[in-house]
Formats: structure tokens, C-alpha cells, sequence
């Protein structure tokens, strides 16, 4: 069973402030969307590798981190949501 993205948790986001409900339900309903957990430590997308997606924090805290050629960690940021 999958989970749907429910548009009114949208609204509540800062991304989506100014939009109206209408708009972000033809958006929603428009495009393949998928509801996804993810465990503490665990990789959503690896650097280099190419995406076709847009994903949207919902709750809880990701750490994001880049590395240059040389293998040195040149970034490092957490985000944290809780609608």
C-alpha cells in the first residue's frame, strides 16, 4: 500500500506558502508522487548519481554532504521539518 502526499501538509510548508489549494492539487494530482520513511542513517541520494525526483522533507532531519575530487568533505548542512 502507498502512501499519498496529502496537499494540505503541503500548504503548511514554506515552500508552498502564497500557493493556493487548488493550484497545489492539480500539481499534486498531476505528478507520480510517492510517500517514503526513511531509518535514521540511511542514504537517499549519493552524490553524483542523477535524479529524476524532487524530494520533500515532511518530518524529521536530513544531513547533506558533499566531498571534492580529492575526497575532502567540502559541505555540510542539516534541515530539519515537522509538520
Amino acid at each position: 500500500l502507498k502512501k499519498r502526499m496529502e496537499p494540505h501538509i503541503l500548504l503548511q510548508m514554506p515552500l508552498f506558502r502564497g500557493i493556493t489549494e487548488e493550484t497545489l492539487l492539480k500539481f499534486v494530482l498531476l505528478h507520480q508522487h510517492t510517500l517514503k520513511s526513511y531509518k535514521s542513517g540511511e542514504f537517499i541520494a549519493m552524490q553524483g548519481d542523477i535524479y529524476r525526483s524532487l524530494y520533500i522533507l515532511c518530518n524529521g532531519t536530513v544531513r547533506t554532504q558533499m566531498v571534492s575530487a580529492e575526497g575532502k568533505q567540502i559541505g555540510r548542512a542539516s534541515c530539519r521539518e515537522r509538520v
